[in-house]
């Protein structure tokens, strides 16, 4: 019978490039410091487990002006 856990250290390290894009936001992605690319697209994705995913927003934030009504 199989069973749904990792067997083996590379299964873990393959599961552990997995992430989540929400909707209005994106991933920054980074490797040893250095800007690899991002990731806009909403959904579950993959990369390589080394890189560094940071969560930005993309929400417009809207500024009101005080001469303006």
């Amino acid at each position: 019978m199989g069973h749904w856990y990792c067997r083996k250290p590379t299964d873990r390290s393959v599961l552990a490039g997995f992430f989540i894009v929400q909707p209005n936001q994106a991933k920054v992605m980074t490797l040893f410091g250095s800007y690899v690319g991002s990731v806009r697209n909403t959904g579950l994705r993959w990369t390589i487990p080394l890189f560094i995913r940071q969560t930005i927003s993309l929400r417009i934030r809207k500024r009101q002006n005080q001469g303006q009504r």
